[in-house]
């Protein structure tokens, strides 16, 4: 992204999480695209024993989603394209 914004490259292939951050900065004057098929979910890794522990990240994660706070969070950062309706544990399986 350092060659993109000093001339010395076009674009910058890289995760849409840093493209977009990059993307908020004016300074840099470059824009992130999301490329379709290519979104990674994002996780939380934790022990599979502690299932107290999982269920109450999952309660408070899908406790933001619903409020409406998750999404307001993410189009803050420009990232409202990876939003998800719901946390899953081990991609619901």
């Amino acid at each position: 992204m350092l060659q993109v914004s000093n001339g010395r490259a076009q674009a910058s292939v890289t995760d849409y999480v840093v493209a977009a951050y990059k993307a908020a900065d004016p300074k840099l004057a470059m824009e992130a695209i999301s490329l379709d098929g290519t979104a990674s979910p994002w996780g939380i890794g934790m022990k599979p024993d502690n299932k107290q522990l999982i269920d109450s990240v999952k309660g408070a994660l899908d406790s933001l989603i619903k409020s409406g706070e998750y999404g307001r969070l993410l189009k803050a950062w420009n990232l409202d394209a990876l939003a998800v309706e719901s946390a899953v544990v081990n991609g619901g399986k």
